[in-house]
């Protein structure tokens, strides 16, 4: 699960929660694993390998990640607060992805880099809407601001990027049109990544709220490789 607050409810030993908490950590993490092998698979068939070979490591992140927390939650009987491994991971998670758009990138014929120019500007609304996002969180949440600064700056580079590549793979811009389907799925995780800590910043937060999005995160990054794997072949 990707939890960085405190979740209230855990000390409660409330069953119902209890049961959708595990069922959401060994289903996203055998879902990861499956997810891994995929990409990995699709490395080895693919002529974009390093795209691939990318998204495997973005997944091998976020499966480190649920395992550190599954297993310190076993050990310690306590959620791991503060800073921790897992927090590490996840910034990988978000390092991967700008790298996969940065390789994208860098295939850039010059005139398309020229076409681009005037969507930069437009990019920007996405480091925008992330800071906004973590300015309600540490209004919401004001002790955990040090973590909050953290993933904000990694956040505002993955908006950037990923609004970027977004405006420009539309069809009227012409560039990588094949990877615009990859974007918006790419889009569609940033903000549902955005909503899922903006719920966790509540003291009571309605779990069940915060578990259906946290599987329509993991309905996201299912969505990933296909879409790669569209646009690569296209």
């Amino acid at each position: 699960m990707r939890k960085r607050q405190k979740h209230s409810l855990f000390r409660r030993g409330i069953r119902m929660d209890d049961i959708l908490s595990s069922a959401t950590e060994y289903g996203q993490t055998a879902i990861l694993v499956l997810l891994v092998a995929w990409a990995l698979r699709c490395a080895a068939k693919c002529e974009r390998k390093w795209l691939f070979q990318l998204l495997a490591g973005a997944f091998c992140c976020f499966l480190l990640g649920n395992i550190y927390l599954m297993l310190h939650v076993w050990v310690m009987d306590d959620w791991a607060f503060v800073f921790s491994p897992a927090d590490v991971s996840w910034l990988g998670l978000y390092s991967f992805f700008i790298a996969v758009d940065l390789g994208l990138m860098s295939e850039w014929t010059q005139q398309e880099q020229q076409r681009a120019k005037k969507y930069r500007r437009m990019a920007w609304l996405g480091p925008a809407v992330v800071i906004a996002f973590h300015i309600s969180y540490i209004v919401l949440y004001p002790e955990i601001w040090p973590n909050n600064l953290v993933f904000c700056i990694v956040l505002s580079f993955l908006g950037y990027y990923a609004f970027l590549m977004f405006f420009t793979s539309r069809a009227k811009v012409g560039i990588q049109t094949n990877m615009h389907t990859y974007h918006g799925v790419m889009m569609f995780f940033l903000f549902v990544e955005l909503i899922l800590f903006f719920v966790s910043s509540f003291g009571g937060y309605p779990w069940i709220l915060y578990y259906a999005i946290l599987w329509a995160l993991t309905a996201g990054l299912c969505l990933l490789v296909p879409a790669a794997k569209k646009g690569a072949t296209a």
